[in-house]
């Protein structure tokens, strides 16, 4: 039996709802994912990270460390 357990906010699965949960399966194999509201907000600040700024050009991400990147 697969566990699978949110990432982010660790909620468990359990014939498809996620619900929070201190107890496990013995023997079970656990997974990590993200549950689907966890999913959903994750994915929309990637979409922010990527959008159009205000002058219509897209988000460049810098780390700002190295000479060859700046």
């Amino acid at each position: 039996m697969t566990i699978k357990v949110c990432c982010l906010c660790n909620r468990v699965e359990r014939s498809g709802i996620w619900r929070y949960s201190n107890r496990f399966v013995e023997g079970a194999v656990v997974s990590h994912g993200y549950c689907p509201q966890c999913f959903q907000e994750t994915m929309a600040e990637i979409e922010k990270m990527f959008a159009p700024d205000l002058d219509g050009s897209s988000l460049q991400l810098h780390h700002g460390g190295c000479g060859e990147c700046v």
